[in-house]
């Protein structure tokens, strides 16, 4: 038993400094710059994609790779289950976005789609927050997602 603790405990300590960081992490030094962004589509799922993009940091080096994103929006709430009456007990939440990626040295196109499942609640305003709360997430998600394909693009 007192091996098992050690044993542990070592393991541990030895990933503490191993120098580990998430896929996903926030603070990555990317060597490009978003130089201008155009949005179509559902308008405050655009705004949400706009946030997260410029809320990155990109490093600022004068030699980055200048690049221009083109996205596409398309969120739709659907009915999935509903009961005796017709009412509706779950919903579910897709956000489809088309990126296309234009640079000096290539030219990409993401198709990129996050589903979520929302249940439908007597109080619509917390319902409304639950589908706002849900939509903040799958931005996010759908952001990393792009500049992780960036990352292994260039």
């Amino acid at each position: 038993m007192f091996k098992k603790i050690i044993i542990i405990l070592i393991f541990f300590c030895t990933l503490q400094a191993c120098g580990f960081t998430p896929i996903y992490s926030k603070n990555k030094n990317f060597n490009f710059v978003i130089e201008e962004i155009k949005l179509e589509g559902d308008d405050s799922f655009n705004k949400l994609i706009e946030i997260n993009l410029k809320n990155r940091e990109f490093s600022k080096k004068d030699n980055n790779k200048k690049i221009r994103i083109e996205v596409k929006t398309d969120y739709s709430k659907n009915s999935i289950e509903k009961d005796i009456t017709g009412n509706t007990l779950n919903y579910e939440l897709v956000a489809s976005v088309k990126f296309y990626i234009n640079s000096e040295s290539f030219e990409k196109t993401f198709n990129i789609e996050q589903k979520s499942l929302l249940k439908n609640l007597s109080n619509k305003n917390e319902e409304k927050k639950n589908e706002e709360n849900l939509k903040q997430i799958m931005a996010e998600g759908i952001i990393d997602k792009l500049l992780l394909n960036l990352l292994y693009t260039q």
